[in-house]
């Protein structure tokens, strides 16, 4: 089932977004706090990303290296984590989509099942 993000779900991230780089300019002197147009920018930004490309949960396969990705939300961000064969590297995109790449999972054509709970016993 795709994750649907509410409106709040979106205004939380533009907040993330907006505070991470204020966050920013105050730990390192050097960088000027954001202005009103870096700021309307960044919300921007931070809306396109939820509004556009492939739902959260897409799974995508690379048939050429056999590397995945899949889309989440990480800290302000919803980005593709890409893992390569073995787990060996992974690393953080954050392009709408991956062209070229095969579905290998898409939460929208997934009938909703319940997940079932299996209570695991405490370890002795």
């Amino acid at each position: 089932m795709a994750i649907q993000l509410t409106l709040e779900d979106k205004v939380a991230m533009v907040k993330r977004a907006v505070q991470a780089r204020i966050d920013e300019s105050v730990k390192d002197s050097t960088i000027q706090p954001p202005t009103a147009e870096e700021l309307a920018r960044i919300m921007l930004a931070a809306l396109a990303m939820a509004e556009n490309g492939d739902p959260l949960g897409t799974v995508r396969i690379n048939p050429e290296t056999g590397a995945t990705a899949d889309r989440l939300l990480r800290e302000t961000d919803i980005v593709w984590r890409v893992t390569t064969p073995g787990d060996q590297n992974i690393s953080y995109d954050t392009r709408p989509t991956m062209e070229g790449w095969d579905v290998a999972y898409d939460p929208t054509a997934v009938k909703a099942d319940p997940i079932p709970i299996v209570a695991v016993p405490p370890v002795e």
